[in-house]
């Protein structure tokens, strides 16, 4: 009998810390889980925002709302994840933010009035030049056909690259290069990119 004890408690020593072990492990799974459901909630908040800036300011931007096309767009694609960790919490607020280099990823009210005068739909191709982050290529991306984006300085080219491409998106093309205007036709190291685009029936061009 006192050997079936001793073995019953040793079986119980193990198995108690077993279990610890995996609670510990599911543990980040359901802080993340939470921390999803902040971000969604400050995404809705963005767009009342959103909203009630483009409404205040219609006489100045000459319409009183925003696409609600772009607006559910906006409303889904997680902004946090394009901006760098120490400003994540801070991601959903209507202002710009440093993203490196100098570069700033804009506000979400001037990405919901550029994205809403583009006027895409799944027919369009955009050529953006200054990628940045890449959170107004995905924008793009989530409305038109297809994106062609292009980034002067190579580690924000590569970093938007990895994260779209993290994020699912297929119909966005990265390229390292120089964006230079001539009217409105993007010209330089863009070679046969811009020939495509002049040859497409709808294309657009987004200055980011």
């Amino acid at each position: 009998m006192r050997a079936q004890a001793s073995a019953f408690w040793s079986l119980r020593l193990l198995i108690l810390p077993s279990l610890a072990i995996v609670a510990l492990a599911a543990y980040p799974k359901t802080a993340s889980g939470v921390e999803e459901q902040t971000y969604a909630v400050r995404r809705e908040q963005m767009i009342r925002t959103i909203e009630a800036q483009a409404h205040n300011l219609s006489s100045a931007i000459g319409r009183g709302h925003v696409d609600p096309r772009v607006l559910d767009v906006m409303g889904k694609i997680p902004r946090h994840e394009f901006v760098p960790e120490d400003f994540r919490q801070a991601s959903y607020e209507d202002r710009p933010l440093p993203i490196g280099f100098g570069q700033t990823i804009s506000q979400p009210l001037i990405v919901a009035l550029m994205t809403d005068i583009l006027n895409v739909d799944r027919t369009s191709v955009v050529l953006e030049v200054g990628t940045g982050s890449g959170y107004q290529a995905a924008v793009a991306a989530a409305l038109a056909r297809q994106v062609y984006t292009i980034e002067i300085i190579p580690e924000l080219s590569y970093r938007a690259a990895d994260r779209l491409h993290h994020l699912g998106y297929t119909n966005v093309a990265t390229r390292v290069g120089d964006g230079i205007l001539d009217g409105r036709t993007p010209v330089h190291s863009m070679g046969s990119l811009s020939l495509r685009l002049q040859l497409t029936s709808r294309h657009h061009y987004c200055n980011n």
